[in-house]
């Protein structure tokens, strides 16, 4: 029988991150019915990559209802899948498979939840095309340079600290 010891164990669906916004791979995506409302649902399982030594694993359900269109739009358009829904006016029809999910990349926000880390948005990002037809992240913008925004006090100019 296998056996392990450890002092050093985390449960890794606990382990909290900074709010921010985070590179996802999506690794499982399966067709559900809401246990609640009875909805479909496509049930996603994103690997964060949040500055850890493996990715974070994030679950989010893409709700087919009214209200959460929203959501389902913001993922399609983070993921670069913007040929699986059409909005005509306000009409926006969506035609999505499970498996269509799966290896999908984007960036999501992640807040703090009551008990887990938790999707609050999917944000839209410049995709690239490689060679083989796969969709891949644009390089990142650079971070702006923090020191050229610094609060300078009125009437003080920021390239000399003297006020005088």
């Amino acid at each position: 029988m296998p056996s392990y010891s450890t002092n050093s164990y985390e449960e890794r669906s606990k382990i909290e991150v900074p709010d921010g916004d985070y590179p996802f791979t999506v690794l499982a995506a399966e067709d559900r019915i809401s246990k609640t409302s009875g909805n479909d649902m496509i049930d996603l399982q994103l690997a964060c990559e949040v500055g850890m030594d493996r990715p974070l694993n994030v679950y989010e359900n893409l709700v087919f209802t009214e209200k959460s269109l929203y959501k389902i739009k913001q993922f399609l358009d983070a993921t670069g899948m913007k040929d699986k829904y059409t909005l005509n006016g306000s009409r926006l029809e969506i035609n999505l498979e499970p498996d269509e999910c799966i290896g999908a990349v984007g960036v999501c926000h992640l807040e703090k939840g009551e008990k887990y880390m938790e999707v609050a948005w999917f944000l839209q990002k410049r995709f690239t095309e490689s060679p083989n037809n796969k969709k891949t992240l644009s390089k990142p913008m650079p971070k702006p340079n923090v020191s050229a925004y610094t609060n300078v006090p009125v009437g003080m100019d920021k390239n000399n600290d003297i006020p005088f």
